[in-house]
């Protein structure tokens, strides 16, 4: 079962890094496996309710942070299949996980200018990979009154911290 939640979870990560999106019937997917999983773990009710109200809890704290505009709905109903796969127990060390991911890949994404500028200067150019536009619009200015910001894919981070969470956890 265990693979089977892995293997929703990879193809997630590739949908969202390819289209900065989330099917909904991957999510729902995902939830439904990881209850079963869980239900599986302890045929027990009782069990199964506390856990999918750990996924009710990381979707509360998703939607939370979706109001703040930092996070995208697909995001937020994945944390929900996630808080259901972690449970109480492990969701401390999965939000570490998923918080260590999160910085090293952002700062992988600050330096992608930096790493593609032909003079090795830094602007504030960047690279916003999107779907039936170009793939990498360089010059392009950051501006706060635009409102253009840089898109980071959260799907592939929250797999790569439960990745570490269930390596190193």
């Amino acid at each position: 079962m265990v693979f089977i939640i892995w293997s929703i979870l990879f193809v997630i990560a590739v949908v969202d890094a390819r289209e900065h999106r989330i099917p909904n019937k991957l999510v729902v997917t995902l939830f439904a496996a990881c209850a079963i999983y869980q239900w599986l773990s302890t045929w027990s009710i009782t069990s199964l309710m506390y856990e999918l109200s750990a996924g009710l809890f990381l979707f509360a704290l998703g939607l939370a942070v979706f109001f703040l505009r930092a996070m995208s709905p697909g995001d937020v109903k994945l944390l929900a299949g996630i808080g259901v796969y972690l449970g109480w127990e492990g969701m401390s060390q999965g939000i570490f996980w998923m918080a260590v991911s999160s910085m090293v890949v952002g700062l992988m994404y600050l330096s992608l200018p930096r790493v593609l500028q032909p003079d090795g200067s830094f602007e504030n150019t960047i690279y916003l990979p999107r779907p039936g536009k170009q793939n990498i619009v360089p010059g392009k200015q950051l501006s706060g009154s635009k409102g253009e910001r840089l898109q980071m894919p959260f799907a592939p981070i929250v797999v790569i911290g439960l990745a570490l969470h269930s390596y190193f956890g």
